[in-house]
């Protein structure tokens, strides 16, 4: 029969083992350290989480995961859920991310800016937000000249686009409502024509350009070479320059390097970010 202190070191040899077999590295007397323990008396304090006091472990995004949804082992702001990687913790809509590819969003989001959520409709010419910032109509619809029917979002939107003829959307709003820019770029043809009006052309990383125009006035500090980003105040509404029957409105093209003819129509883009403009 063996010792009853014999006993005693064998229990606690076997506790030791088994603590290092469910992925904390532990050594003699159960003191934790090694590359992923670390800390005095054996407090652990990893890349995984761990550490002293009984802090809960938690998985980092783009780690392996066994129990889908939240609340589970994945760290606070990201869930157990699929991404291309498989069944990993990523974001929902809205997450912090920090991956080229996506992969720390869940489902088909992907990592835009920084954010989890869905790429903007456009690609690299896409607009990311939408330019009147207050109570409006996009497109030429009945409603146009009723600012009591105007909305935030996209009550009554469409296309008033005609290819060959007018190579734009229009937007009616109050006069002075402000003009955010749509994408980040650089300010090219921007200032004054008898035609346009006060204008602004936005030139996005892809060269493509975003032209408004018929604003009442620009923004200070708003002129050619300077760079924006998307959501800066740009200019506010108005009806300079040869604005239709002097229609209080703006006008808002896109089309590809230096070739306003070949124009795409803007709503797909514009309507994609048509909501809570108000805000």
């Amino acid at each position: 029969m063996f010792s009853r202190g014999w006993s005693r070191e064998v229990a606690l040899s076997l506790a030791v083992l088994t603590i290092g077999c469910s992925g904390t590295v532990s050594h003699s007397d159960g003191a934790g350290g090694g590359d992923e323990g670390g800390g005095d008396e054996g407090a652990g304090s990893g890349p995984d989480g761990g550490g002293a006091d009984g802090e809960p472990i938690c998985l980092a995004a783009t780690e392996p995961c066994q129990v889908e949804g939240e609340g589970g082992e994945c760290c606070d702001g990201l869930e157990c859920g699929h991404t291309s990687l498989g069944q990993v913790c990523c974001g929902q809509d809205g997450a912090s991310c920090a991956t080229e590819n996506g992969e720390d969003c869940c489902g088909d989001l992907e990592c835009v800016n920084g954010t989890c959520g869905h790429a903007p409709v456009g690609g690299g010419h896409a607009v990311t937000v939408f330019p009147v910032r207050g109570p409006h109509n996009l497109g030429y619809e009945a409603p146009f000249h009723q600012a009591g029917q105007w909305s935030c979002d996209d009550a009554y939107s469409n296309s008033d686009f005609v290819a060959g003829d007018h190579l734009g959307n229009d937007i009616w709003a109050a006069r002075n409502t402000p003009v955010a820019a749509t994408a980040d770029g650089t300010l090219v043809l921007t200032g004054f024509s008898d035609y346009s009006g006060n204008k602004v052309t936005i030139q996005t990383a892809d060269g493509w350009e975003h032209f408004m125009c018929h604003m009442d006035h620009l923004a200070p500090g708003i002129a050619n070479g300077v760079h924006v980003t998307a959501g800066q105040i740009v200019g506010y509404v108005g009806n300079t320059g040869t604005a239709s029957n002097g229609v209080i409105h703006l006008h808002i093209s896109v089309y590809p390097p230096g070739d306003y003819d070949a124009g795409v129509d803007p709503w797909p883009l514009l309507h994609a970010v048509e909501h809570g403009v108000c805000q």
